[in-house]
């Protein structure tokens, strides 16, 4: 129990194969076909889920160290400006749409009450054609309109004038990169959170990438 709790938690789910190989391993005795079943009764906390995919290198920089100090920075502007409103907190994130996809992972275990308040993920690589979407949303119900990253090659048209987009931008497979988010940045949020500013406070903005 403790084993699936921890390799739940460092992003490294266990599936029906592998807590079979554990049970052999600890036991000597192969599981039988309802062994799972069985298991899984006698231990209600344990549940089965597809996790979502995180990319090693996102999971080597989500440590302790680094969410303390992101925290710590936060407890920071807080402190200074502990009246600062909705419209100046924004969180951006980016999503990679894979194209070509591959087969579908089978469930993984993981145990309820460790994982309850956290996201299930497993750590697997992405390298597959993408097209990466940046979106960024503050608790007042704003969003900054989506900007999109395509793979080197001709940009598409939109037909319809009321799906609003803020950049088309391209790269070699489909990915952000340090000029692009830059470009973003500076070009696109800059400018969309200073219109929405409703103080003089500063804007706080959360990066999930």
């Amino acid at each position: 129990m403790d084993w699936i709790s921890y390799q739940a938690a460092v992003a490294k789910p266990l599936d029906r194969e592998e807590l079979c190989s554990l049970m052999l391993n600890i036991t000597g005795i192969f599981p039988g076909l309802n062994w799972i079943y069985q298991f899984k009764q006698h231990h209600p906390e344990i549940c089965t889920s597809w996790p979502g995919n995180l990319d090693p290198k996102r999971a080597q920089n989500f440590n302790m160290t680094n969410i303390a100090y992101f925290y710590k920075l936060l407890k920071d502007v807080y402190n200074t400006y502990p009246n600062i409103l909705p419209e100046h907190i924004w969180n951006m994130d980016e999503k990679g749409v894979q194209f070509r996809g591959g087969r579908k992972q089978s469930k993984k275990y993981y145990h309820l009450w460790s994982m309850r308040k956290s996201k299930f993920y497993h750590i697997c690589s992405d390298n597959l054609k993408l097209m990466t979407i940046i979106e960024c949303i503050s608790p007042s119900g704003l969003s900054v309109p989506p900007s999109f990253v395509l793979s080197s090659g001709p940009i598409p048209s939109f037909p319809d004038p009321s799906f609003k987009i803020a950049e088309i931008a391209t790269s070699p497979n489909g990915w952000t990169d340090n000029e692009i988010g830059t470009a973003w940045f500076m070009e696109t949020f800059i400018l969309f959170a200073n219109d929405h500013k409703v103080t003089d406070a500063p804007v706080v903005t959360a990066a999930s990438v």
